[in-house]
């Protein structure tokens, strides 16, 4: 590999002449201005960032946020006795159908399901995945009427079903 010279620096003297400032005019802008954090009901907190890529949300911390969650906090939660556990084999389809979507469809497009219980047998179990809109970022549920059960694959018209209460909702990742 053949050596370059560098060139030595050249010292450069300072500007001794300062331009006077000019006054600029503030104009209120006849549009209103996007909220820069943005608190939604059950999808957390965002902020709307202006990058060199562009304009984007992305998550962030509440900065109006005045809870602390501590060890002591935690302790005070615990689950009714007798309660009926999600049984093991349901919850398995559940996760295979979220790695279907890693492994099979390669990419970062995410699922989401309804957890619904018997209303006359509380140990009885139903996962329901909803029509949605799925993108990296987000599941969109338009209508919970058109669903499908993970565990039988029967079409779902009506949500809640009869006899059947929901209970919860997950969704990968």
């Amino acid at each position: 590999m053949p050596v370059q010279e560098i060139e030595p620096v050249q010292e450069v003297e300072p500007v001794q002449e300062v331009e006077p400032v000019q006054e600029v005019e503030v104009v209120q802008e006849s549009t209103p201005v996007a909220p820069n954090i943005l608190r939604t009901r059950r999808d957390g907190v965002w902020e709307v960032y202006d990058g060199v890529w562009g304009s984007y949300i992305r998550p962030t911390d509440d900065p109006d946020a005045n809870v602390v969650i501590d060890e002591e906090n935690l302790k005070q939660f615990e689950l009714k006795e007798g309660i009926h556990r999600i049984p093991a084999e349901l919850w398995a389809k559940w996760v295979k159908l979220c790695f279907h979507f890693v492994d099979k469809v390669n990419s970062s497009v995410e699922v989401s399901i309804r957890i619904l219980r018997n209303q006359d047998d509380p140990s009885q179990y139903r996962f329901l995945v909803p029509m949605q809109q799925v993108s990296g970022a987000s599941v969109r549920v338009e209508n919970f009427d058109t669903a499908v059960d993970i565990a039988t694959g029967e079409e779902i018209t009506q949500y809640p079903p009869d006899g059947w209460i929901p209970v919860g909702s997950s969704h990968s990742h």
